[in-house]
């Protein structure tokens, strides 16, 4: 009788632990199903808002290359006579704002533009701070950065010590290039001005060379290059 009991009472035991069991392995499926439920809505989510940032981004790129032609539009207006003064007005308004607000790219063309414009009208100390901006944006086109620090040392020709132009222009030779031979000419003009030495009127010579041999001379920086070697003769 006894053994008996104990017997149904092991099969209640082991029944008690398999239904514990049955319950713990439900409630792992039900907390596993609403974990997988919750990533899925998660991954939705942030595919979501990459999306719109991406849609969003693209948006902002397009409108702001639309602003920059309307304001190229004006300008080519301007040049052709009509209501000059209204319409660069209007250009200068619209590359300002996007050479501060646009997206990387057009901000930088904006810039460009814009150093172009205020140089044009004698103010030079702000188009050398545009270009500084160009040239110091590593998200810039490096062609862009070379011709902004190309722009910038030719204006301060005079300003600038020798040795710090020479330091931007070798610098532009080390890039290699379009503007190595540039740079190249930007150093001949440093070694020809006048009462310098003579070794410095046959490094000029050197350079001038170069700039004639380089396949990255345009023809007309050869042609300039060919009438200079011309002017300094025998020098050597």
């Amino acid at each position: 009788m006894i053994q008996r009991e104990s017997s149904v009472t092991d099969d209640f035991i082991q029944e008690m632990q398999e239904e514990q069991r049955r319950e713990r392995l439900m409630g792992a499926a039900r907390r596993f199903g609403v974990a997988a439920v919750v990533i899925v809505i998660l991954g939705l989510v942030g595919g979501g808002m990459w999306y719109w940032r991406h849609h969003a981004a693209i948006v902002s790129q397009q409108k702001a290359s639309v602003r920059y032609f309307a304001a190229l539009r004006s300008l080519e207006a301007a040049s052709a006579g009509q209501d000059a003064q209204s319409q660069r007005k209007e250009a200068d308004s619209i590359l300002a704002d996007l050479s501060a607000t646009a997206p990387e790219g057009i901000r930088t063309y904006a810039r460009m533009r814009l150093a172009d414009l205020r140089l044009q009208a004698g103010d030079k100390k702000a188009a050398l701070d545009l270009w500084s901006k160009v040239e110091s944006d590593h998200k810039a086109e490096s062609s862009l950065r070379d011709l902004a620090l190309y722009l910038s040392l030719n204006a301060q020709s005079g300003e600038k010590s020798d040795a710090e132009l020479r330091k931007g222009y070798d610098s532009l030779i080390q890039k290699g290039g379009s503007f190595a031979p540039l740079a190249r000419e930007g150093l001949v003009a440093l070694d020809l001005k006048p009462n310098n030495t003579a070794d410095q009127r046959k490094e000029a010579k050197r350079l001038l060379i170069e700039i004639q041999s380089s396949a990255d001379s345009s023809e007309a920086l050869r042609q300039r290059a060919g009438l200079l070697l011309k002017t300094l003769g025998d020098v050597k």
